[in-house]
């Protein structure tokens, strides 16, 4: 193993200033701290001096995803201030709890026989997707020469929808695969596989609608002719 001796230009990590090693990391990797697939990168009250330097060496478009906001007003016109943690001047007031797993929460997966029948039905639902993936590139030139791209529409809407049926099958499979997490015990991953940050509001959001309408149903003497 290659040893390595320390640099006398570069302080020591007891002497360098806060903040170093991240612009360290930026220096040398960029693109690990704003990766090109990030969607957007948001940071309140930063020290932004020194990105006036990173910026130049990023892509546009990625530099074009970070924003630095100075206040909880300017962080709101990204995020709801409602999801905003108080610690950042938001209304959130979510806390971390930990939910025990229930002894019976990965029975699911003692039942073989519909996995299986499951994973037989996934393995033909791939065998036809990739067919008629390549029924639509081989085909496409021909196709278009024909019918005038009405057969390559026809082409796609097949690859669309055994792409569905792809979807569903993969989150009927997955409690006969997958062990249960946090995620599914505080009912942030639903069964359909659709993400639902805060159930607990969810939950009272319908609540509230179905008391709603219940109201709205309800008949009064007036009513009546």
């Amino acid at each position: 193993m290659k040893q390595t001796t320390p640099n006398p230009s570069e302080p020591s990590s007891s002497t360098r200033p806060p903040g170093y090693f991240k612009v360290s990391c930026c220096h040398r990797h960029p693109f690990i701290i704003l990766p090109q697939k990030s969607q957007i990168s948001l940071s309140l009250n930063p020290f932004t001096g020194i990105w006036s330097i990173i910026r130049g060496w990023l892509d546009p478009v990625v530099a074009g995803k970070v924003h630095f906001t100075k206040s909880t007003e300017e962080l709101e016109s990204f995020i709801p201030r409602m999801q905003i943690p108080a610690e950042l001047g938001g209304d959130g007031n979510w806390a971390y709890s930990y939910v025990e797993p229930s002894p019976s929460e990965n029975a699911a997966q003692a039942d073989s026989t519909t996995r299986d029948r499951l994973l037989a039905s996934r393995s033909e639902l791939v065998r036809k997707y990739e067919g008629t993936v390549l029924d639509w590139i081989h085909g496409a030139e021909e196709l278009k020469e024909k019918e005038g791209g009405k057969a390559m529409e026809e082409a796609r809407e097949a690859r669309n929808t055994i792409a569905e049926e792809l979807k569903r099958n993969y989150w009927e499979v997955d409690p006969y695969l997958r062990a249960q997490t946090l995620y599914d015990r505080t009912g942030m991953l639903r069964k359909d596989g659709w993400l639902q940050f805060y159930p607990a509001k969810e939950k009272e959001k319908k609540q509230e609608v179905g008391t709603l309408k219940a109201v709205e149903n309800e008949t009064s003497p007036d009513d009546v002719d």
